[in-house]
């Protein structure tokens, strides 16, 4: 079995299972035997350019996002390693937003 999951959702996406806090997720993956995962949300988008619901986070939720996962990632660092990303789709006339997360 492999011991990573680099593809991993909070419930900000609105896709993943929405009973779950971000802690609970990290546990979960412990128990499994997990060594190392990525949470890689949707990137969210300033101007909705994506109309799909149920999809990726508010753009609001971004640093919450990246501030959760931090606080995990020094609690948790004796038992699993954890990074923080986004899933990042392509979508025309999103360039703009794009360059700006990829700065913070």
């Amino acid at each position: 079995m492999q011991q990573f999951n680099y593809h991993s959702h909070t419930s900000r996406c609105k896709h993943a299972d929405l009973d779950m806090c971000d802690e609970e997720y990290i546990k979960e993956y412990i128990q499994m035997g997990f060594k190392k995962i990525a949470f890689t949300d949707h990137c969210p988008q300033k101007n909705k350019i994506d109309q799909r619901t149920r999809m990726r986070m508010d753009y609001d939720q971004k640093f919450e996002y990246f501030e959760s996962i931090k606080k995990l990632k020094k609690k948790y660092a004796d038992q699993i390693e954890i990074e923080v990303g986004y899933e990042v789709e392509y979508l025309p006339n999103d360039e703009d937003n794009l360059r700006e997360l990829k700065e913070e």
